[in-house]
């Protein structure tokens, strides 16, 4: 039977204080959910001044096992989140994939199965939680904006959520690997320096005409 390719992509900067946590929060969906995948990493570092890199090198040496291929991208230089951003879109095998920041946890849920609905969506969104000095939490309001986002623009167009008032929590959002795939929207992506989340969302409700959230 053939794996198929998942990958696990993260951006960084400065993020020495939450690296390990997050890269073991990957070993241990791995460990417990990923029998069936091949698993890819990519590290994009925005010229950390810290020991992002270092330690994430260190934590490799244990772990590298984990992973079918392993690219990490520092070269010193700071750039800009969206540069550091698009540059991991090329370089992601497969159609299975997610790209967090080096300051976000996974949480313990078999997050493989839940990307498989990429397949036939464009977007879908998990409920956040909190991770507060070893304690996992949850922001009730937060919870309760996505629901209702998603119940008072339900059967409407992603533009008129993205116009309208909405909550969209991008850590816990997945989006289909065709988005990375335009040439169009990494251009205009990359127009920007500091922010990806937002612009890229109103790019992709503009050119596509029926783009589809659950």
């Amino acid at each position: 039977m053939t794996k198929e390719n998942f990958t696990f992509s993260v951006i960084t900067f400065n993020h020495e204080s939450y690296i390990i946590e997050h890269l073991e929060s990957i070993r241990f969906l791995i460990e417990n959910f990923g029998s069936a995948y091949n698993f890819n990493l990519i590290i994009a570092d925005d010229g950390s001044r810290d020991r992002t890199i270092e330690l994430a090198n260190q934590w490799l040496v244990v772990y590298k096992a984990l992973f079918s291929n392993i690219k990490v991208l520092a070269d010193g230089t700071n750039r800009g989140t969206c540069f550091n951003y698009t540059r991991l879109w090329p370089l992601i095998e497969g159609d299975l994939f997610k790209i967090t920041a080096g300051d976000d946890v996974y949480s313990c849920i078999n997050i493989f199965k839940e990307t498989e609905r990429l397949r036939h969506n464009d977007f879908f969104s998990g409920l956040p939680l909190l991770l507060i000095d070893g304690k996992i939490g949850e922001s009730r309001s937060t919870i309760f904006h996505i629901l209702a986002t998603d119940v008072i623009y339900k059967g409407k167009k992603l533009i008129e959520r993205l116009k309208g008032i909405s909550s969209i929590n991008t850590p816990s959002l997945f989006c289909n690997k065709k988005f990375l795939k335009d040439k169009k929207l990494f251009d205009f992506i990359n127009s920007y320096s500091v922010t990806e989340d937002f612009p890229m969302m109103v790019k992709i409700a503009s050119t596509y005409e029926n783009t589809n959230f659950i």
